[in-house]
């Protein structure tokens, strides 16, 4: 079974508005202010800035690039500065053949943090999500955290390597499976490194994990002959891709499948995107002493929608059910079309969900 979520029932409401992970880290204004930039015709720049607190020295600063303003920024090597007093300072750095346009001056010694872009976000059910930290500065080290998945077992330490760079990813090993069950939330909590960096405003997030499988409840409709049929679809999706099943409510019209402890049918062909959804269902066996034509008979129901019709929680289209009777071949049976409607329905537990488990 999916871990039972313990966060508040609050705290789960604020979910539906977060963003999903991982986040984009906010742009970190420099804690010097550039005065001044100009290329020289010896493949270098400079840059005039001046030291707000007036109590830097040379080797407490550092030029770093990027594309766009919003980074992500890296080290420029080789960079030299001149003092021009009054805490104003001029920064030469070689370009050479550097295609970045954006250049910006850091002071080190500014002590280094590490924070969440956000305190809530949501993602999608997956093996591993990936949960993304924010460095004020390019950090090198270890960077330690705890994670919980509320589900009463505590929190596990765990921890990452990085190698100069402003942002890191926590890998969360969390096990897709394709069984229908609760919403799953975990905490991630940054520790203190104990002077090697600090931890900024979002020192932990809450993720919550959206489900990708679920049932979907409708009906299919026809005018001739007429049918107004209610059905459940279940689209559940694993590593391996999409399966799922249809039954419908009406044992007479379409059965159950005895063979199957819930009397659903499989499908055996699934295809969901963002603007198209088709499935056909494995031969459906209706029994002589059930059908129209005195003999078992043979149907397949193929869904298809597109387009508008299909929506996160809602799919649309058009349906054909084909019937025929193996022992009585000369039978022409003409295939029934008609409308369907799915709504994804609010997410049950289910006792055969895959445990979650810690990233290592």
């Amino acid at each position: 079974m999916k871990q039972r979520n313990t966060l508040p029932t609050a705290l789960l409401a604020a979910f539906a508005a977060a963003a999903l992970v991982p986040l984009p880290c906010p742009a970190a204004d420099p804690p010097v202010s550039v005065k001044a930039l100009a290329f020289s015709a010896q493949d270098q720049i400079y840059l005039d800035f001046v030291d707000a607190a007036g109590d830097g020295q040379a080797a407490d600063f550092g030029v770093e690039a990027a594309e766009s303003p919003a980074g992500p920024w890296e080290g420029v090597q080789g960079a030299t500065f001149q003092s021009l007093g009054g805490g104003n300072w001029r920064a030469f750095a070689p370009v050479g053949a550097e295609t970045r346009k954006f250049f910006r001056i850091l002071k080190r010694g500014v002590p280094l943090t590490a924070a969440f872009a956000a305190p809530l976000a949501q993602a999608a059910e997956s093996d591993t999500v990936g949960v993304l930290v924010c460095f004020s500065a390019p950090f090198t080290g270890t960077l330690r955290y705890t994670l919980d998945f509320g589900d009463g077992a505590g929190a596990q330490a765990g921890q990452i390597q990085v190698g100069g760079a402003t942002t890191a990813t926590i890998p969360v090993a969390l096990g897709d499976d394709a069984e229908v069950g609760e919403l799953r939330a975990f905490n991630l909590k940054l520790s203190d490194a104990g002077g090697i960096y600090g931890v900024g405003d979002n020192a932990s997030i809450n993720v919550v994990v959206q489900d990708n499988d679920a049932y979907w409840g409708g009906a299919l409709s026809s005018e001739s002959p007429a049918i107004d049929l209610g059905a459940r679809m279940l689209i559940a999706r694993d590593a391996a891709g999409l399966t799922g099943c249809f039954k419908t409510d009406r044992s007479g019209f379409l059965p159950a499948n005895t063979s199957d402890p819930d009397g659903d049918w499989p499908l055996a062909s699934l295809a969901l995107s963002g603007t198209a959804f088709s499935a056909t269902t494995q031969p459906i066996i209706v029994p002589a002493a059930e059908s129209l034509y005195g003999a078992d008979t043979v149907m397949t129901l193929a869904l298809a929608a597109s387009g508008g019709g299909v929506t996160e929680n809602r799919l649309t289209g058009t349906f054909t059910l084909s019937s025929s009777v193996p022992s009585k071949p000369h039978l022409q049976i003409a295939p029934i079309e008609g409308d369907f409607t799915f709504f994804r329905q609010a997410p049950v537990s289910a006792e055969s969900e895959a445990p979650t488990a810690v990233a290592p």
